[in-house]
């Protein structure tokens, strides 16, 4: 059976569910990006949240006009072209400042720069007064501060959708830096605009803002937060230390071998949305022009004698990517140095599958919903790997690996 059939017959199949189920898409699949509420003429489509605060669509069937138009927008519903990566590089910004801030080496804010710089529109995430990460319009450089460093958590892409879309109709070019999924939708909502420029982040999932609420709401112990810090450049972001602060004044920091819970369900892949653990853009083959990402596997194919702390992984996935990129090189405002395309495709997991839902994913889900509360259920869950850091630290298991591989 050819692709354009298996897609047919998919969109056919859908239709049928939408008719029968009144769903947008399996509950499974759906990432919450709402592309769907955004086409739906009638307003028959909302976000509601579940017991988890993860946001799914939900449709009015007394408003519902079965036109499909949302089961067709939808990203998870059809295969959506991609591209293997021409090149791979190594990088990270020249400004010594940037490249000490950022999660990686500092290229999204290389890439912001540049569309700043030309006058051009961007889109990135924030941490607002709520605590919830979502998406802005960017214009300016103090806009870009807002947007620095990783966000672990759910981020709310439908609220700039109308916005991106009304700058593409006025031919405008806009830069996206989301997640593959993100990416996925809105090339579906904008009808792959040439407008649109888009960098995805290899991603291993994302978890609901009401954990981390939750987890601020614990640690913070009444103190009013005003920032995040998800891998506190201060002590390293390959540490990856988790910080609040209250105005200026750091008020909390743990990382994942001092036990902060939220980050070790995390990084265990244990309180992802339901949807990452089944990501069909986890894969070799890219949504986005451009992929950037932490270099873990730097040296493992081909010899590598260069820094290894706050660089960043850059796959060149189209033309328009490859340009713009060295450009980026050429004017001085990265380093960049080309690696086979081979290494970062063979050493990282999230560029093959998605992230592995374990049996301790299904525990903690568990312990959700019989406690009600995700701190006190990830403690229980994660009660043995506390232990373990408590009794022996992560540096020092990282020493002894280091001298058993010789």
């Amino acid at each position: 059976m050819s692709d354009m059939m298996k897609i047919s017959k998919r969109q056919g199949v859908i239709s049928k569910m939408l008719s029968e189920e009144m769903k947008v898409t399996e509950s499974e699949l759906c990432s919450g990006c709402g592309v769907c509420v955004t086409v739906c003429s009638v307003k028959a489509l909302r976000l509601t949240s579940n017991e988890k605060g993860e946001l799914y669509s939900e449709i009015d069937p007394d408003k519902c006009i079965k036109c499909d138009k949302c089961t067709k927008v939808c990203p998870q519903n059809q295969t959506i072209k991609s591209n293997m990566p021409r090149k791979a590089f190594v990088a990270w910004s020249q400004e010594k400042q940037v490249r000490q801030e950022a999660a990686s080496g500092g290229v999204a804010s290389a890439l912001y720069k540049y569309f700043a710089s030309q006058n051009m529109k961007f889109a990135g995430v924030k941490i607002d007064e709520n605590m919830e990460a979502v998406f802005k319009i960017g214009s300016s450089l103090d806009d870009i501060c807002d947007f620095k460093g990783s966000k672990y958590v759910f981020s709310k892409l439908f609220l700039i959708i109308p916005e991106i879309m009304d700058l593409i109709r006025k031919q405008e070019k806009v830069l996206f830096i989301g997640l593959p999924c993100q990416v996925a939708a809105l090339k579906k909502i904008t009808n792959f605009s040439e407008f649109l420029f888009c960098v995805d982040i290899v991603c291993h999932g994302v978890c609901s803002s009401k954990y981390l609420k939750e987890h601020i709401e614990t640690v913070a112990k009444g103190k009013k937060v005003s920032k995040i810090l998800f891998r506190d450049p201060e002590y390293g972001t390959n540490n990856f230390i988790f910080s609040l602060f209250e105005a200026d004044n750091r008020i909390y920091k743990r990382g994942v071998d001092k036990n902060d819970v939220y980050q070790l369900a995390y990084h265990k892949a244990l309180s992802y949305r339901e949807n990452c653990y089944n990501c069909r853009y986890a894969k070799n083959e890219r949504i986005s022009d451009i992929t950037i990402g932490d270099y873990w596997g730097i040296g493992t194919v081909s010899n590598y004698n260069g820094e290894r702390d706050n660089i960043s992984l850059v796959l060149c996935n189209t033309v328009q990517g490859e340009r713009l990129f060295i450009e980026l090189v050429k004017d001085g405002c990265l380093f960049a140095e080309e690696r086979p395309v081979t290494e970062p495709l063979k050493t990282e997991p999230q560029l093959n599958h998605p992230s592995i839902k374990s049996k301790l994913c299904l525990e903690l889900n568990e312990k959700i919903k019989q406690t009600g509360r995700f701190e006190l259920a990830a403690r229980k869950v994660l009660r043995k790997k506390i232990i373990l850091n408590y009794l022996i630290p992560v540096s020092f298991r990282r020493k002894i690996r280091k001298v058993l591989r010789g």
